[in-house]
């Protein structure tokens, strides 16, 4: 990972629950530095097992590895999609990794990265989670609205 640019990425991800999934102890180091540096809060992972139990853990976001020790990121990558939370790649394995292939809609970052390039795609990723939540919040009360009126006409 490059340097660090506290100022650009201070505070950034204030609030969130970021799950990192690496087995490398240097990166998980330097990812560990960065994002508490940008205020998130951090949920750690070094195996696929350990990621599967901590992405039930009310997590934000995620920063997956693809390859963990000698298995894929493949499961926690199912696991956060149902239960909607979003996630981005960090990885070295680029090209024809077949994990990757399989989920093109979500962001790589390759390492290594600057620190404001990966605090900035994290924060991509919040920033959408919200405006989803917010349009869904949205609909939600536009169809109370409708069926209000439907319930209206049927008693009326």
């Amino acid at each position: 990972m490059g340097p660090a640019g506290p100022a650009e990425t201070q505070g950034l991800l204030a609030g969130a629950r970021v799950l990192v999934v690496e087995d490398d102890f240097i990166i998980l180091s330097g990812l560990e530095s960065l994002l508490t540096e940008a205020g998130a809060e951090l949920i750690v992972s070094r195996t696929v097992r350990d990621a599967l139990v901590k992405a039930d853990a009310r997590v934000s976001v995620a920063i997956l590895d693809v390859a963990i020790g000698r298995q894929t990121a493949e499961p926690v990558v199912a696991r956060l999609s149902e239960g909607g939370v979003p996630f981005l790649f960090y990885t070295g394995k680029l090209g024809t990794d077949e994990l990757l292939a399989a989920w093109p809609e979500h962001k790589v970052v390759t390492k290594p990265a600057d620190a404001k390039t990966l605090v900035d795609a994290v924060a991509a990723l919040l920033s959408e989670k919200r405006e989803r939540a917010r349009r869904a919040s949205v609909l939600a009360r536009a169809l109370g609205g409708v069926a209000e009126i439907y319930h209206k006409f049927l008693r009326g």
